[in-house]
Order: structure tokens, then C-alpha cells, then sequence
């Protein structure tokens, strides 16, 4: 009975994990398309999601476009982006591997309420 349990544990993790790329390409591939597309600077706002932004970013080689989720902080004003890309939800990353351009990853919640509301930012950025 125990060994049972332990492998549905198994097969439930292995579910979750799958579940969780396939979301990881999806959002990604998309906010790939509208970063692509979309001159940069376009800000839309998503209910329940928030402020969403196509954002240059440049490293020591080169640059790159990215949509990104707006951040403003309320004391002080000053802004900051979480990225949908294809790297692991609330992970950070080194753009190009420069250290002086280190990139925020959208963390899993706002990676399911993109995906959510997938329809809606792809009419709001007219794809």
C-alpha cells in the first residue's frame, strides 16, 4: 500500500513538472511574438495582472526585446520589470551572461495569470 502512494506521489510530481514547461513554452512564445511585433515602449494594462510592457534591454554584446511585467515601486517611483520568457518562473538571469544586466523572471502566479488572460494581452497588444 505504501509503494502505491509513493508512486502516484512520483506520477503527480512528473505531472506538475510537465505541466509546468508546457506553460513555460506557451507564455513564452507569446511574449516572444508581441516583443517582436510590438514597438517598443507599448504599455497595456491587464486586469488582475497589471502594467505590461515591450522592453530593450542591452548587454556588453548586444540587446534584446522582452515584454515585461511594469513594477513601480510606491515610495520612491523607481521601476523595475519581471520578464515572461522562457526561463524558470521567479528565477533571475544574467542577459548575455553579463553580470551588469541581471533580468527577473515573472515568478509562477504571474506566469498562470498571463496564461489566463493569454486572449486579452494578445487583443490588447493587437496580435
Amino acid at each position: 500500500m505504501n509503494q502505491h502512494y509513493h508512486t502516484k506521489i512520483i506520477e503527480l510530481a512528473e505531472h506538475k513538472q510537465r505541466v509546468t514547461q508546457n506553460l513555460i513554452k506557451e507564455v513564452g512564445e507569446v511574449a516572444e511574438d508581441i516583443a517582436e511585433s510590438v514597438t517598443e515602449g507599448t504599455l497595456v494594462t491587464i486586469n488582475k495582472l497589471g502594467d505590461l510592457e515591450v522592453i530593450n534591454l542591452t548587454s556588453n554584446i548586444g540587446s534584446g526585446r522582452f515584454l515585461a511585467l511594469r513594477i513601480v515601486n510606491k515610495k520612491d517611483n523607481r521601476i523595475k520589470w519581471k520578464v515572461f520568457t522562457f526561463e524558470t518562473p521567479g528565477s533571475r538571469f544574467f542577459f548575455h551572461d553579463d553580470e551588469k544586466c541581471e533580468v527577473i523572471v515573472a515568478n509562477r502566479e504571474e506566469y498562470l495569470l498571463f496564461a489566463n488572460h493569454m486572449t486579452e494581452i494578445k487583443h490588447a497588444f493587437n496580435m
